[in-house]
This record gives structure tokens, sequence and C-alpha cells, in this order.
């Protein structure tokens, strides 16, 4: 959901409209006049699909959604009180302030590089400072994909520069450094993510060791996939003492993600009893044996999962876990306030 709001807000889409109830096809014949027949026809296959459900699946979808736009309004208001944004909700208070026509810059030019696909937003207001003379803009590419009409690589490059603002920007000729740079390519065959991770260890040491990195700034690993950051960092040898990470890492792979999830999928299974509440063994076992979980008591952790496998228990009552700090983990709680209130004071464990 959250990152529906960023893409609603980074492409300017109006929120009320993205986000309305559609009960009949033509209805979108008449609330979406403005668009394009391309994109009217992607709403029209979206809610297509959905009117043409079951009874009780569009119902429950259709009571989610009209649900989404009181959340992205109160979202908004909620951030705004506090004092803080995403970056969506950030552009488009940028392009709200820029396009009022009384509106002058008072700070020092602004640089643009490193970009490529630009969302219409950030299209927006570079064009805005480009245009004003307030911003200037670097564009990275080669031309050994920007002079070729079908290579993919150089789509947004040769749209930018047949737009009347960029198009300036451009120099007159990019650089041919992937036809004339020499290159030397190994190829390593690994399957796992796992054994990927240390061969780029190895592969660093032994470039440390025969004094082939000569300016480690200039050394570059590149990752086609965001979860193998914790693995390659922990391969790094140790002779490598600073490096610039300047990839995102996902939540939902992070560590605390999953104990969060495991603690809801617990709740989820858990009843009440008389003086004790009831867990189901799986789902203990999973936040036993969770990392930021283990070494808190291990002692317990270890008991307890010694009699579930002996005794091949089910039901796994919240008494064994008195006097721990493990205790604090198998509480009951059933209310959504409280549910929230029961994470968040896990958390700092």
């Amino acid at each position: 959901m959250l990152q529906d709001f960023e893409d609603i807000d980074q492409y300017l889409v109006n929120a009320k409209d993205i986000l309305t109830t559609v009960h009949q096809l033509k209805e979108i014949d008449f609330q979406f006049t403005y668009l394009e027949e391309e994109q009217a026809a992607i709403i029209r296959e979206f809610w297509g699909t959905v009117i043409n459900q079951k009874s009780d699946q569009k119902e429950t979808f259709i009571k989610i959604w009209e649900a989404l736009f009181p959340i992205y309004q109160e979202f908004h208001e909620s951030l705004q009180e506090l004092g803080v944004a995403y970056r969506g909700m950030i552009y488009r208070d940028v392009i709200s302030r820029i396009e009022s026509a009384d509106y002058q810059w008072q700070g020092s030019k602004i640089i643009f590089a490193g970009f490529n696909a630009l969302s219409l937003a950030e299209e927006k207001i570079i064009k805005w400072f480009v245009k004003h003379g307030h911003g200037k803009i670097f564009w990275d590419f080669d031309s050994y994909y920007f002079n070729k009409k079908n290579h993919e690589a150089g789509y947004f490059a040769r749209s930018y520069s047949g737009d009347e603002i960029f198009r300036n920007t451009f120099p007159e000729e990019f650089p041919d450094r992937i036809n004339t740079h020499k290159k030397n390519i190994t190829i390593n065959g690994i399957s796992s993510t796992t054994g990927q991770a240390k061969q780029c260890g190895i592969i660093l040491k032994n470039l440390i060791e025969a004094e082939c990195i000569q300016a480690p700034e200039k050394t570059v690993v590149v990752l086609p996939d965001e979860s193998l950051l914790m693995n390659i960092l922990q391969s790094v040898p140790d002779s490598i003492n600073e490096i610039n990470v300047t990839m995102g890492y996902p939540l939902r792979n992070s560590s605390i993600y999953g104990l969060l999830d495991n603690l809801l999928e617990l709740q989820k299974n858990a009843s009440k009893g008389k003086g004790v509440n009831w867990f189901y063994f799986r789902d203990v076992l999973a936040i036993l044996n969770h990392p930021l979980v283990r070494g808190l008591d291990s002692e317990i952790s270890m008991e307890i999962t010694d009699k579930i496998e002996e005794r091949n228990m089910i039901r796994i009552n919240s008494g064994m876990f008195k006097g721990s700090v493990l205790d604090e983990f198998f509480q009951l709680v059933k209310e959504q306030d409280e549910v929230i209130r029961y994470l968040l004071g896990l958390t700092p464990l």
C-alpha cells in the first residue's frame, strides 16, 4: 500500500480518481474522460477482472478498495502534522511550490546527476530548475546504446534528447567507452546465492593479495539482487575496512521483519486456557530459533525446544516461560491496539 501511495505521488496521479470505486464498467467512460484511450483500457481491464469475480470476493475487494483513499488522506495529514514525508509526497509539495506564479528560488544552483528513467514528478522538477537557470543536469550515457535506436538501455536517453528543455543539456557526442575500453571478463558459474557471496569474497581477497586493487575507491561490486547484500558484506575480507554501500535493503528481507511476521503468526494461532495461554508448537519454535531471540535466554530456549521434540508436543503453554525474558514474547493479545503495543514493546529486546 505504501508503495502504491509512492507511485501515485511520483507520477502525479489524482489519488481520489485512481482510488475511486467502479461498480460498472460504463462508469469508467464518465469518470475518466480525461484519460488517453490506452490508459482507460488498462483501467477497464483491471475493473473488468474485479467485476467478474464471485460476489463475495468482489464485495471484499471493493470494501478494501473504498478504504484506500481515506487512508491515503489521513496518512498525508498525519505525516504533515509530524513534519515528515515520504519521497513522492515531498515531490508533490515541491511541484506545488515551483508552479505557483510568485515562487522565487533563493537557494544555490542544483546539480542533477545519476538519473536514467525519470518519474513524471522528477521530470517536472528537473525541467523547472534547468529552464529557470537554477540547475544543471549531467547525463551519463554511452554512445554504444544511445545511438542504437532499438537498444533498450538507451530508450529514455533518446526520448529525453528530443525534449524541448532537456535536449539543450545533452553533449554533442557521448563517450564510446563500451566499444573502446579494454575489458578482462572472467565468468564463474555458482548455483547458490550463498556460494556467490563467498566467491565474491574469495575474488576480492585474491585481488588484494595480488596487489591488483591499487585504488579501492575504484573497485565496485555490482549486485543484481538486493537480497545478496548481507551475505556479500559478511564475505568482504577483513583487510577491507571501509566500504560504501549505495544499494537499499528491503525491509522484508531484514531479521526484524521476519521476527514480527513470526509474532503475528503466533498470535493468530494462539488460544486462551485456564490461567495460561496456548501456542502452536511450530510458531514457538520459529520464535525460539530466530537469530534475534536465540541468545536472549539460550538455556530456556534449548530446554523447551528439547521438550517439544522429545514429547511431540503440539500445544505449548505460556507457563513454561515464567521467570524468563522470553515470557514477554508469549503473551496473548486480541485487540488491534494491543497487538501494536505488543510488537513495539518487543522490538527493543
